[in-house]
Parts: C-alpha cells; structure tokens; sequence
C-alpha cells in the first residue's frame, strides 16, 4: 500500500463533509427564509382585514361617529395607547379572528368645499383603527383614515371653492 492512498481518502473525507456543511448552511437559510415569508404573510394578512374592517366602518362612520367620538390627538400618541387603553376608550367589533377597536375625531368643517350633489359644507372626521389577532394580541396594526361627509356649518367661505369627494379618502398605517 502506498502513502498516497492514505491522502487520498483523507482528501475525499475532508471534501464530503465540506460539501455536508454547505449543505446544512444553504438548508438553515431555506428554513430562515421561509420563516421570514410566513411571518410577512400573516402580517399581509392582518393588513388586509385591518383594511377591510376601515372601509366598513368608514363607510357607516354616520352610525359610529357619535359613540366613538374622542378629542383629536396627534397620530404618535394614538400609536403610543396600550391595547387597554383602546379597549376602555374606543367602540369594538370582535369576531372569531381579530379585535378591532376604533375611535373617531372631529376634524372641523370646510365651508369652502363643494360636494358632489350636496350643498353644505364637508365635515372632516378621522377614524383610527387598532386590530389584534384574537389568537396572538402582541401583534397589531392600526390604519387611520379621514372620512368626508356632508356637514352644516354657520361659517362663510372666504377664500376659493374646491370640490371636494365624499367617503374614506386614502388610509396609511401608523
């Protein structure tokens, strides 16, 4: 027998358990891609409903205004409010999936604002919602979005008329 031959499988020993641990780095990085995609999945998901119930809501917010109605506060220190909070203070819907509390404020009125076949002015009004999963209440999304509806006001316009669309305008997440 010669020295070389020793080498040799020496060689292809060190060579397969190279190639067994890239394999097991290329197979761990699969595993962690996948989890990031199930986690931004569910986190699509939230969105979606979250999204859902605000059109809903926005679109009934004549029914709602007055039961949720909080004074304005700045978009930070909504976001700040535990989920306690939103509970004790804001109006509910829950279902078999998520929590959704929702609050409401006045923005004012626009005398100036001409609303598609409606006279008056435009009443502005913001509605926030917070949604959790009922099954993991540390996740949660809240969306806000202004609401325009036809409103009646003493004031007079000054300045330009604009016209102005009714409903949900564009919601963003906070």
């Amino acid at each position: 027998m010669k020295k070389s031959d020793g080498f040799v499988l020496l060689t292809v020993l060190l060579l397969i358990q190279m190639y067994a641990l890239l394999g097991m780095g290329a197979l761990e990085q699969v595993f962690l891609e996948q989890k990031l995609l199930s986690a931004q999945k569910h986190r699509n998901r939230l969105l979606f409903a979250a999204e859902s119930h605000l059109r809903a809501l926005a679109s009934s917010l004549a029914e709602h205004s007055a039961l949720c109605l909080i004074s304005a506060l700045p978009a930070v220190q909504l976001k700040a409010r535990p989920s306690a909070w939103w509970s004790t203070t804001g109006c509910s819907e829950k279902n078999a999936f998520y929590q959704v509390y929702y609050v409401v404020e006045s923005l004012g009125t626009d005398p100036c604002a001409v609303l598609p076949a409606h006279t008056g002015a435009a009443s502005y009004e913001r509605l926030t919602l917070f949604l959790t999963p009922v099954s993991d209440e540390s996740q949660k999304v809240i969306l806000q979005t202004t609401v325009v509806r036809a409103g009646k006001t003493d004031e007079h316009c000054d300045t330009q008329l604009h016209s102005v669309d009714l409903g949900p305008q564009s919601w963003h997440e906070l």
